[in-house]
């Protein structure tokens, strides 16, 4: 852990969000300041920065990874999300709302992913086709933070110091 502690702090930009996977690929994933999102392979002794992506025109603010490592998204202020293919280095969707995007997490059936940010919502995205399938007003105030209980189906929701949750309908994935 102490080469990615290292890692992040070489970088030329700070990093605001990192996502270690050390499942498949010993990667990280991070977001930074100017909106470049870029892939790290770590090593022992060897640090490589794989690819450098640039789409986002403003603050990554959260990077998630889905549970085989092929896919990452990541949250700008922007009012973008990106779905990238962690294969080829590419886009694979782009998700755009009035909104910075503060967090965004995987559904775990991995076919959506749900977005909280400045717009005060929860939403929940198709990742085939980018269309939102649904949204809930979730708050008077922005909503910084976005967290999933699977065992109980239940969204946790930060704002501020105000914790809510909402228990999420049962759907066939």
């Amino acid at each position: 852990m102490l080469i990615c502690m290292e890692l992040l702090h070489w970088q030329q930009q700070p990093i605001l969000q990192g996502k270690v996977s050390l499942k498949i690929r010993h990667r990280i994933i991070s977001g930074g300041m100017e909106g470049e999102v870029r892939v790290w392979k770590v090593g022992k002794t060897t640090q490589v920065m794989e690819a450098s992506l640039k789409e986002h025109r403003s603050r990554v603010y959260d990077v998630q990874v889905n549970k085989d490592n092929s896919q990452a998204v990541t949250a700008s202020a922007d009012g973008s999300c990106i779905v990238w293919d962690l294969n080829t280095f590419t886009r694979s969707i782009c998700l755009f709302e009035k909104t910075m995007f503060k967090q965004v997490l995987y559904h775990p059936g991995e076919s959506q992913v749900l977005t909280t940010g400045s717009d005060r919502k929860i939403a929940y995205w198709d990742i085939f086709d980018g269309q939102q399938i649904r949204g809930i007003e979730a708050s008077e105030g922005e909503i910084n933070a976005l967290g999933f209980v699977y065992i109980s189906d239940m969204i946790i929701t930060k704002i501020g110091a105000i914790t809510t949750s909402y228990r999420e309908e049962r759907t066939k994935y």
